[in-house]
């Protein structure tokens, strides 16, 4: 009898440890909702999945698209370079929903620099990082989406990342 209550405790144990199984359909809404909102994505060597975070509030969006917008069309172009291959931070990919089109639908953000990744045919300058900043500032707030049902807050990674600019100043 002691081993069956064991085997009972056990599986009981196993059941309110595992992760909540998704209804019917819950997947879908969440990625359908996630296709209307803004990816960032961290360009860090890890060993894990690329941190990342959505931006799904409207203001934000707008924002975001205002800000890109100004960057690849306010400052002077100049000639791609490759990206140094570092194991640390090298910038941010910023991806918009398809059909926005007042702005570049993917960006590289990183080194004080701006690429439009669509056209891959110059980079603009983003002065003392500020747009950089921006999207750092705003992960402080979110959870990393990297790897689904273990989000956590990215704001010690991203407190890292801002320390080190800070220094390049």
């Amino acid at each position: 009898m002691g081993k069956h209550i064991g085997l009972a405790l056990g599986a009981f144990a196993l059941c309110i440890s595992a992760p909540r199984a998704q209804a019917p359909g819950e997947t879908d809404a969440k990625q359908s909702a996630a296709k209307n909102c803004i990816r960032v994505e961290l360009m860090m060597y890890s060993g894990r999945p690329r941190p990342q975070y959505l931006l799904c509030e409207d203001d934000k969006k707008e924002e975001t698209v205002r800000r890109l917008k100004a960057a690849v069309e306010g400052t002077p172009a100049g000639a791609l370079e490759p990206l140094e291959s570092t194991p640390a931070y090298q910038g941010m990919i910023i991806t918009l929903p398809k059909g926005e089109t007042r702005a570049p639908r993917r960006s590289f953000i990183g080194k004080g620099k701006v690429n439009n990744l669509d056209s891959k045919s110059a980079y603009r300058t983003d002065s003392n990082h500020e747009l950089e900043r921006y999207f750092l500032d705003l992960a402080e707030t979110k959870k990393d989406m990297s790897m689904p049902g273990q989000e956590e807050s990215m704001q010690a990674l991203v407190g890292g990342i801002k320390s080190d600019l800070n220094k390049t100043k």
